[in-house]
Formats: structure tokens, C-alpha cells, sequence
């Protein structure tokens, strides 16, 4: 049977973490303590490699991790959506561990693309209105896209405790930035792609990537296409005073908020996370919380 990553990894809750984000061509590290105070935040470039070189990573982890004061080891990694299967299943309430392991092992065994025993999987509690099931949603992750990047945490001195969706870490970044009641919309850069967010009346009405742009937005189709894609999307929202929030890597943030403002009329700022952690380390802010929220 595939290994359960809730026991494969140990979870444990509310101690200080450190989220990290592996970028493209960089990571971002942010210690949060267990209150959820930002401690630390720090981002360190990744020499070129081919493919994902672990003994790289572990070195660039290291390297940043001590020039930003970080002192916890414990670890929350964000996963890119490409190397997870996610599943909502309704399950019989009061189920035992095994029990449980067993309904997901045999749903994983239907539905997965890969066989069951080289796989790792978690799941979430999901709140639901009815007492005649249990809701779960289901993450499964072959092995050999996972202990790559465990093994470079794991040569850096930190100990993966979870690993979460990106999409997710990126959802709970954004609402740490937005006022009550948490609406807005977030652009966030990588190198290769954006990711665009929306949250609309506390719930999320649009996550979708935007490839082959990222820190390329100063070059004018680049930014004529993602502008084009930003009006289309916020267009599809009743409210026209949804904040806009720039995140991710790259120096121009604010000249590039200030270009958006003027172009889609729309109030846009770079983001700003607690303790004034700079908006690179969003990501990283959002799966170290949720590494403290889940299953608490």
C-alpha cells in the first residue's frame, strides 16, 4: 500500500515552520512562529542545472537560510499542481485509521496514473452539512517527483513536516494581504508563467496560469497579452473595487502596479505579508500557515 504522507512525514502542529517555495530557478523561505508571526523571510537564486539537482537546492537552502536568521527546521513544502492528484471523496462517517487507508488505497488504486505502492498521499478533512458522510479531499504524489525535493530539505538540516498545493499556499498568502472580508485578486510573477487569483465574497471564483511570461512583463506583448487576460478575468466579477495585489519575484513590482492602475483603472499595489516580508515570500507564507491550520 502507498505510504501514508501524514505518517511518512510526521505532521505535527502549531511549532514554528519554514515555508518554502522551490521557484523557478530560486527558493523563498519564510519562518513563521507558532503564532503565526513572520520571523523571517529570505530568497536565494538557483544555479542553472538540468532537471531538479537536489545537492544544488540543499546548497542555495543552506546558504540562505543562514544569511536570513532562519533557527527552525521544520519544514512545509509547496508542490506545483503538475505533480499532485487531487480527489474529493464521500466516505462512511467514523471511520478507524485502517480502515480508512484502505477505501483510499483501493479509490487510488482506479483512478491514479501510476501504481498505488509508489505513491505518497495525504488527505483533508472537508466541512460538510451532513452527518451521513465524511468528506475528504485526497492528494497523491509519486514518490520519485517527492523525495527529490525532501532530500534536498533534508540535506539542508530541515525536516519535512507536509507538502501542500501551490494553488492553496497561494490563497492563504493572498488573504493574510486583503482587508476583511479577505477580496482581491492577486498576479503572481515566476520566471516562466503568472499565476492570476480571485477571490470573490470570501471565496475563490478563479485561480489560472498564465505561461511563458512571468518576470517578462516589461517586454510589451508580454504584457499586452497578460493585460488583455487580466481585463477578461476581472471583468467576470460584479465588483469593479476589487484590490489587485502584485506578488512573486522581480525588482519592478511597483513600477509595474502603477502601470496596471493606469491601464485597467483598477487599484493594484504590490503585496504586503506581515512583518513586511517582501511579496516573493507569499507562497512561502501561505504553506507554512496552512502547515499550522491543517488538521488542527
Amino acid at each position: 500500500m502507498g505510504a501514508s504522507l501524514s505518517a511518512w512525514m510526521r505532521h505535527r502542529q502549531k511549532a514554528a515552520v519554514v515555508g518554502v517555495d522551490l521557484a523557478d530557478e530560486q527558493v523563498h523561505l519564510l519562518e513563521l512562529g507558532g503564532g503565526q508571526e513572520v520571523r523571517a523571510a529570505v530568497s536565494a537564486e538557483l544555479p542553472a542545472a538540468e532537471g531538479f539537482n537536489a545537492a544544488i537546492t540543499a546548497a542555495a537552502i543552506r546558504e540562505a537560510f543562514k544569511r536570513g536568521g532562519l533557527r527552525a527546521h521544520r519544514a512545509a513544502l509547496a508542490l506545483p499542481a503538475a505533480m499532485l492528484q487531487i480527489r474529493r471523496l464521500q466516505l462512511p462517517p467514523g471511520l478507524d485509521e485502517d480502515s480508512l487507508q484502505e477505501l483510499l488505497h483501493a479509490d487510488a488504486e482506479r483512478y491514479l496514473p501510476y501504481p498505488a505502492a509508489e505513491c505518497c498521499f495525504d488527505f483533508e478533512c472537508l466541512p460538510t452539512a451532513s452527518s451521513a458522510h465524511t468528506e475528504l479531499r485526497l492528494y497523491a504524489c509519486a514518490r520519485r517527483q517527492l523525495e527529490p525535493r525532501c532530500e534536498a530539505l533534508r540535506l539542508a538540516g530541515l525536516e519535512v513536516i507536509a507538502a501542500d498545493l501551490e494553488s492553496y499556499a497561494l490563497e492563504a498568502g493572498l488573504r493574510a494581504c486583503l482587508p476583511p472580508p479577505g477580496d482581491g485578486a492577486l498576479l503572481y510573477l515566476r520566471r516562466r508563467r503568472c499565476d492570476l487569483l480571485l477571490l470573490d465574497a470570501g471565496e475563490t471564483s478563479l485561480m489560472q496560469e498564465l505561461p511563458g511570461y512571468g518576470l517578462w512583463l516589461d517586454e510589451p506583448p508580454a504584457y499586452a497579452r497578460v493585460l488583455s487576460q487580466l481585463r477578461t478575468a476581472l471583468a467576470g466579477s460584479p465588483r469593479a473595487d476589487l484590490p489587485l495585489l502584485l506578488g512573486g519575484a522581480g525588482p519592478t513590482l511597483n513600477s509595474l502596479a502603477a502601470r496596471l492602475t493606469q491601464d485597467l483603472r483598477r487599484r493594484c499595489t504590490p503585496a504586503r505579508l506581515p512583518a513586511s516580508a517582501h511579496g516573493a515570500a507569499l507562497l512561502a507564507y501561505g504553506v507554512a500557515v496552512r502547515a499550522q491550520l491543517r488538521r488542527a
